[in-house]
């Protein structure tokens, strides 16, 4: 998993109408805080460099989330 900017913009989608927009690091946090039904439901889209957007499923948002925020 290339991306390790906490800094990079991202979303993560609870449910479709209600998109959270702000950083890599802020959206991990806010998705830790998730309750694990919510967790399992949630996506994640990181904007990298160059106007790439990377999807993310539950299971790899765990991964991101234990490899970066404390």
């Amino acid at each position: 998993m290339p991306i390790t900017d906490p800094d990079n913009r991202a979303e993560l989608i609870e449910t479709i109408h209600q998109p959270w927009k702000a950083t890599l690091g802020e959206c991990l946090r806010r998705w830790n805080g998730l309750d694990p039904l919510r967790r399992t439901q949630s996506y994640l889209v990181i904007e990298e460099n160059g106007g790439n957007r990377l999807t993310l499923n539950a299971a790899m948002i765990a991964i991101m989330a234990e490899r970066l925020v404390a």
